[in-house]
């Protein structure tokens, strides 16, 4: 679960049936707090505080000032989620870890593992991706946000992570709809599903 937050996503697949293990990826020191704490009942989840990227190295998150820090992003935000949603306005910076998910995934990777990686990362789903050259073949299902239109600035949109996503060997089985801009309705995001 990268982007995990404090914990929503994976909290639902537990109320759907799922008993397997979730490793939650969350830079934010103190969402990480809130989701060891809804998550320390559960021995089959552990959570992580770091962002998941291109390169294992120190950066700075830009920070939202939305609901639990949710449109935070290391990268910068453009005038197209600013009009959907004005109180995501970034407020300030902080200091994080960013570790590849190749160079992670030796330590709770074991051979045969079904593997479905949830993706929700504002932005920076490319690096994430790029990080993960190797452990992406032994990843069954995705699940990624995707822009429809350009909301952070270097990121790419749908048809690039779809295009993306099937030279690694993936197909689009669905799609979930994401965040809109509440005042003319357009779509800004969508969630696709991906399987091998």
């Amino acid at each position: 679960d990268v982007g995990a937050n404090i914990g929503q996503y994976a909290l639902e697949l537990r109320k759907i049936g799922f008993k397997g293990q979730i490793i939650y990826f969350e830079p934010f020191h103190s969402l990480s707090e809130k989701l060891k704490n809804n998550t320390n009942q559960d021995p089959m989840c552990e959570a992580l505080n770091i962002a998941l990227g291109d390169n294992d190295e120190e950066s700075y998150i830009n920070v939202a000032d939305n609901s639990n820090n949710a449109s935070s992003s290391l990268l910068e935000m453009l005038p197209e989620h600013l009009n959907g949603s004005p109180e995501s306005m970034y407020m300030s910076k902080e200091k994080i870890i960013v570790r590849k998910l190749d160079s992670v995934m030796k330590d709770y990777y074991n051979k045969g593992d079904n593997i479905f990686l949830k993706i929700d990362v504002q932005g920076f789903e490319k690096q994430v991706l790029d990080g993960a050259e190797h452990s992406l073949t032994n990843i069954t299902g995705i699940q990624i946000e995707m822009s429809l239109v350009p909301l952070y600035l270097g990121s790419i949109l749908y048809t690039e992570v779809i295009e993306l996503l099937k030279y690694k060997g993936f197909q689009l089985k669905g799609l979930e709809n994401g965040f809109a801009n509440p005042k003319t309705g357009q779509l800004l995001q969508v969630d696709g599903i991906f399987y091998r």
